[in-house]
């Protein structure tokens, strides 16, 4: 496995942003190592993109996109060394490296040492969209070298009718009602969510696991401005016949100041990218103000948000 070391004197400053509490307490820079960094390759025609996730002691951290003064940093430089590039689940590409651009500090913007070769490496975006609206590029994963193990899996996966009935079943219990308004916009009444109100968005096979996206139909909101927290996206991890819900709200303090509106995230990819033996599941996040990455692993599903805000 290769290490990089943290440094104190850096002359590249990437921001690690504790997620594991309310509030972010320094980490000491004098012990750490760090083996695996991982990012977004946004725009696959000119290079760039942003990194967003590292791992260090053990741990998962996202990377700090606005670089403040009370939030603990580590300070880390960027290795120079190839980086590959990952789509569903397989290297499809090996980059000569990445470095920093002139505004990284406070975006977390990279660019390629070398632009990709245009037609290589256009994936599909699909329905992806963000707090500016749809995105133009699918964003993929790029990783430092390391122990990354690729991983199959499969879309547009069957689900079976008593799996789907229980995992309905559990998203009503955790919305309970759902609000309907007059052409006024007045709230004028509320009701419990049905099976019927809930849809199926995506069903995805990893291995051994089922990844199933489920959210209350759109058409059911009738009154004026942002959907609620309600129309989230919401993701169950079904393995060995147990089904676990990814908790957003949660596991993630960022997510949960989204103004009480829904929250999006979009399967992006998976991959065991540290070759511990637990994938990492990777998602594009969109909330109120709001667009990022987040990252879980499938065995611990704490769930690690990097993010930056518009206004």
């Amino acid at each position: 496995m290769i290490f990089y070391k943290l440094t104190d004197n850096s002359p590249i400053v990437l921001a690690f942003l504790c997620l594991m509490s309310a509030a972010c307490s320094t980490i000491s820079n004098s012990d750490n190592t760090y083996s695996h960094i991982v990012g977004f390759l946004e725009n696959p025609t000119t290079g760039k993109g942003r990194l967003a996730f590292c791992k260090a002691n053990g741990q998962w951290y996202a990377v700090c996109v606005q670089n403040k003064p009370s939030i603990g940093c580590l300070d880390v430089s960027i290795p120079k060394v190839p980086f590959i590039v990952l789509a569903n689940g397989k290297q499809i590409k090996t980059l000569k490296g990445i470095k920093a651009t002139a505004d990284y500090q406070t975006t977390n913007f990279i660019t390629t040492l070398s632009p990709p070769k245009k037609g290589m490496m256009h994936f599909p975006v699909g329905n992806i969209s963000g707090w500016n609206g749809k995105l133009k590029y699918r964003p993929l994963l790029i990783a430092s070298p390391g122990k990354s193990i690729f991983v199959s899996w499969n879309d547009a996966i069957t689900v079976n009718a008593e799996l789907l009935r229980r995992v309905k079943k559990q998203l009503m219990d955790m919305i309970g009602s759902i609000e309907s308004c007059d052409s006024k916009e007045n709230t004028v009444s509320q009701r419990s969510v049905t099976p019927n109100d809930i849809e199926l968005f995506r069903s995805i096979e990893i291995e051994n696991t089922l990844l199933l996206g489920v959210r209350l139909k759109n058409g059911l909101y009738s009154c004026d401005g942002p959907l609620p927290e309600q129309w989230s996206t919401n993701w169950f991890i079904v393995s060995r016949g147990n089904i676990s819900f990814l908790d957003w709200k949660r596991n993630s303090t960022l997510l949960r100041k989204s103004k009480e509106s829904s929250v999006a995230l979009y399967f992006l990819d998976a991959a065991d990218l540290d070759g511990d033996g637990s994938i990492e599941l990777l998602f594009f996040v969109s909330g109120y103000n709001m667009d990022g990455y987040a990252l879980t692993e499938i065995n611990n599903q704490k769930l690690i948000i990097s993010s930056w805000s518009y206004h």
